[in-house]
């Protein structure tokens, strides 16, 4: 067949061309674009026929002959499928299974999303106004301990003695009986104030008479020590304590803040000198039994109270303290040397004088976390890890004692603490940063977001307090 020749005035010669062009185009096989001799010279060892004339020149190479060519045939570039085309079945494969999937995820999120809004419609709700309402004194009713094992008749009782005060510096104006009074005090330096309740038929401290006396009728000594940010008199409120037949003392903090914090506005021992200064004038005013002198307290006055336990044991029969922060400066007395507040983990206590103790914390607690933690760049300790180093300074031998008293609440206590020492840890699976059961919503004022901390009706911190206070005298 002869071929015609091109020609370049006939329109279907250019048709022709046009359409062979295009044809090349989309087969990748267009003509390669023009080079000069020179860029030939100068890229041709790098082409492909450099390459062919190499692999030639080696004589292994010779025998295999046309295999060059047939590589080239091989990796030659397939044409591109043209755009809107049938898509193949393994790309149909591919989707069908990429639409199951989203299919299957969304079912997953509506369930999800219908369980959450299930679950709170039906959780229970507190009573915003029991946050902040006052209750009446009627709320504040005796209640028995739930975890606290009642005393048996076996526990030894020391006889009561008045306390003979180091420094005598009686009350001047002296309260009414039963009811709530503000006192000033000059402690160091300082103007410090307190709260303080007497019951009736509180004995006035004689100076003149003797220690052993057979008409003495002292009653105990409680110190209760309110949280961070917090004012004496919502401690009373919310604690109810008076009532107890004992004399009822609730110190204010400076700055609503207590020794030991990071956050404390006093030098160190101000706040342990305030505490003897109140015992001091307490004792000098009215008869105070020696072995039935106790503390408690909230949060960082819980703390406080660990400090106490290190420092003035001899002063104390027993300490509560209820959801407490133990920072480093409130447990630093009671450590080993070299003690690393850094690596709580790395703690120990040192062998030392103790008195009965015990912490109530609740598992709940978003402000001071039940297993320790970090706050205002300062480490503090879990309740439960500070109460096995305080049970290893009272030399306690074994294990601890596990009992689970309700569905919330879980006593452990350490034996074999020597006589008249115990010391006892209550978990509280549903309380928050409160005092439990109380009423008035004044608890835990310097918590991180009080609505987040769970109040809990599962004991009764008061209670418990009262409790293991009437279990321990000197």
């Amino acid at each position: 067949m002869t071929r015609e020749p091109f020609d370049p005035d006939d329109p279907r010669a250019q048709r022709r061309a046009r359409g062979n062009l295009a044809r090349k185009e989309r087969l990748h096989l267009a003509a390669p674009p023009q080079v000069s001799d020179q860029e030939a010279a100068r890229f041709g060892e790098e082409s492909w026929r450099g390459s062919r004339r190499r692999h030639q020149q080696n004589p292994e190479n010779r025998a295999k002959g046309g295999r060059h060519r047939a590589d080239r045939r091989n990796n030659r570039r397939a044409p591109e499928r043209p755009t809107g085309s049938r898509p193949t079945e393994q790309q149909f494969r591919r989707r069908r299974i990429a639409a199951t999937v989203l299919a299957v995820f969304l079912l997953l999120c509506a369930a999800g999303m219908g369980v959450a809004i299930q679950k709170i419609a039906h959780a229970p709700h507190d009573d915003p106004q029991a946050h902040n309402t006052v209750k009446e004194p009627a709320d504040f009713a005796p209640t028995e301990a739930v975890a606290i094992p009642p005393a048996g008749p076996n526990v030894q009782v020391s006889p009561a003695v008045a306390r003979i005060p180091q420094h005598f510096h009686p009350i001047r104006e002296v309260p009414k009986a039963g009811q709530d009074k503000t006192l000033e005090l000059k402690s160091g330096k300082r103007d410090r104030r307190y709260i303080i309740n007497v019951p009736r038929g509180a004995q006035r401290y004689d100076k003149k008479q003797q220690e052993g006396a057979k008409d003495q009728k002292p009653l105990p000594l409680i110190f209760a020590f309110h949280g961070y940010r917090e004012q004496a008199t919502q401690m009373a409120h919310y604690t109810g304590l008076a009532g107890k037949n004992a004399i009822v003392v609730y110190p204010q903090g400076i700055g609503n803040a207590w020794e030991g914090a990071p956050y404390a506005q006093v030098k160190a021992g101000e706040d342990v000198r305030f505490v003897r200064d109140m015992l001091d004038a307490v004792s000098s005013t009215y008869q105070v039994d020696a072995n039935r002198i106790y503390a408690t307290g909230m949060s960082n006055g819980g703390g406080f109270v660990g400090k106490l336990a290190c420092e003035m044991p001899d002063e104390f029969a027993a300490f509560a303290a209820v959801s407490a922060a133990y920072y480093s400066d409130t447990w630093r007395a009671c450590a080993e040397k070299g003690a690393d507040p850094k690596k709580p983990e790395d703690v120990r206590f040192k062998r030392g004088e103790t008195t009965p103790y015990l912490d109530i914390h609740g598992r709940k607690d978003q402000t001071i976390q039940y297993g320790g933690g970090e706050r205002y760049k300062d480490e503090y300790l879990g309740a439960f890890e500070f109460s096995q180093l305080y049970a290893s300074r009272a030399h306690c031998v074994g294990a601890p004692i596990a009992t689970r008293v309700t569905d919330a609440v879980q006593r452990v206590q350490w034996p074999n603490c020597g006589q008249h020492m115990e010391v006892m840890h209550l978990a509280i699976g549903d309380a928050g940063h409160t005092w439990m059961g109380e009423r008035t919503g004044e608890a835990g004022a310097g918590a991180v977001d009080r609505s987040r901390e769970r109040r809990s009706n599962a004991v009764t911190a008061s209670g418990e307090v009262a409790a293991f206070f009437e279990a321990h005298h000197r």
